[in-house]
């Protein structure tokens, strides 16, 4: 801890000096969250996911990513007598996905709450392969796609728009690559012999997909 004391004064000092500090250096997404049981987000740092995987084998599911904010400004609190100008209220991400073959497509996904000068929030369910890009670019079975979604924050900080350093996230692609059995299968025979993903979607983890009482197919946590 003391080794980092330097870099903590440096950053007092910038602060103190206006616009000697780029916002996207202040305010940026620092990772994708691992969601938890009941597909719970929450701010711990230590479990993270580096790159992602959708099997679209099963149709109907966007790729959702869980961003780690962080707001690294200082409070204003204590300067002067106005109310706190570091403050983030958050407003939206914004996601560009760049297709090989392709080109980019563009989406904004409305968000809210807020963000305290040196605090961090999770976010959930941030769809950034929708559904209605996934048909021109469904890999063949055995085949993979690589795309990467670039992904920033938008806030409002005392009245004016923040925008975050982009998060540039890689995610595969894949066409049966994540299933366990045959998604067709009734639920009451269904093959749960993989750990699930505990959002029942089809990424980042082996899952089980089955056709319910309803004939509606759903993905489920294996047990």
């Amino acid at each position: 801890m003391k080794a980092r004391l330097p870099v903590v004064v440096v950053l007092v000092l910038a602060a103190v000096c206006s616009g000697c500090v780029d916002d996207d250096k202040m305010f940026f997404i620092r990772q994708n969250q691992v969601p938890g049981d009941g597909c719970m987000v929450d701010t711990g740092t230590d479990i993270f996911r580096s790159r992602g995987t959708l099997d679209l084998a099963v149709k109907g599911y966007d790729y959702w990513l869980h961003p780690l904010v962080e707001n690294h400004m200082l409070s204003t609190q204590g300067a002067d007598n106005q109310p706190e100008r570091n403050l983030l209220h958050m407003r939206r991400f914004t996601v560009d996905v760049d297709v090989p073959g392709l080109g980019t497509t563009s989406l904004e996904v409305p968000v809210s709450g807020t963000i305290n000068p040196g605090g961090i929030a999770a976010y959930g369910g941030i769809p950034v392969i929708p559904i209605a890009i996934q048909g021109p670019i469904t890999p063949k079975p055995g085949q993979q796609v690589i795309v990467d979604a670039r992904v920033r924050a938008v806030a409002d900080r005392s009245g004016d728009e923040m925008q975050s350093a982009e998060f540039i996230f890689p995610i595969t692609l894949c066409n049966g690559c994540l299933m366990v059995g045959d998604p067709n299968d009734a639920c009451s025979t269904a093959n749960p012999s993989a750990v699930g993903n505990t959002c029942g979607r089809p990424q980042d983890q082996p899952v089980t997909c089955c056709i319910d009482s309803t004939g509606r197919q759903v993905c489920k946590q294996n047990k």
